[in-house]
């Protein structure tokens, strides 16, 4: 995996879409996706808080040393030059080392295009190429947002728990679920 390499593109209706791994003059584009990602008080941790444009650049320093290890990445989802996408990609460490987890968001105006669904089915590929010590990827969804859970769900991943107000979701607390996909080819089970 390279910065900005291109994973693949893809026509939605009138929209061409370019999937890539991130590079670090992305920072400002990041910035203002999150920013914006946050203020629409979806279901992501961000809830309405800002970043500096000098934390995502150091955000995207220590993401460019891991990346060069295979320890952690992030594929965006541009459309034009607009960053619409992102699934980040994160390794765990020590006895965790045969788990990644993964973070997706995609903004308002481009959701139930495929968008998400594409960026979910390149990373077990992904995953497989370049971790391939990765035998198990997980996920955290708000309970309350059935769509995702139910692409989650389209995709293989199966639900292993749930934390009763796990989460808090516009002042409200919702359940967090866990859900994972088994990457392992070898398991037989």
């Amino acid at each position: 995996m390279k910065a900005g390499q291109t994973i693949c593109t893809k026509q939605i209706g009138d929209l061409e879409l370019l999937f890539r791994f991130f590079l670090e003059s992305d920072a400002q584009a990041m910035a203002d996706y999150i920013n914006r990602i946050s203020t629409e008080r979806t279901y992501i941790t961000f809830q309405g808080e800002q970043v500096a444009l000098e934390y995502e650049q150091e955000y995207l320093s220590n993401l460019a040393e891991k990346m060069e290890k295979n320890e952690k990445t992030i594929i965006q989802a541009w459309s034009d030059s607009e960053l619409v996408g992102l699934l980040d990609i994160r390794g765990e460490e020590r006895t965790d080392h045969h788990k990644v987890s993964l973070g997706i968001t995609v903004k308002k105006e481009f959701r139930g295009l495929g968008i998400g669904k594409t960026l979910l089915k390149v990373a077990p590929d992904f995953i497989k190429a370049e971790m391939p010590h990765v035998k198990i990827v997980w996920l955290t969804v708000f309970g309350n947002n059935q769509r995702a859970m139910h692409l989650y769900q389209q995709l293989g991943f199966k639900e292993f728990g749930r934390l009763p107000r796990g989460s808090t979701y516009c002042e409200w607390y919702v359940d967090q679920m866990y859900m994972y996909l088994d990457v392992d080819s070898s398991n037989s089970t």
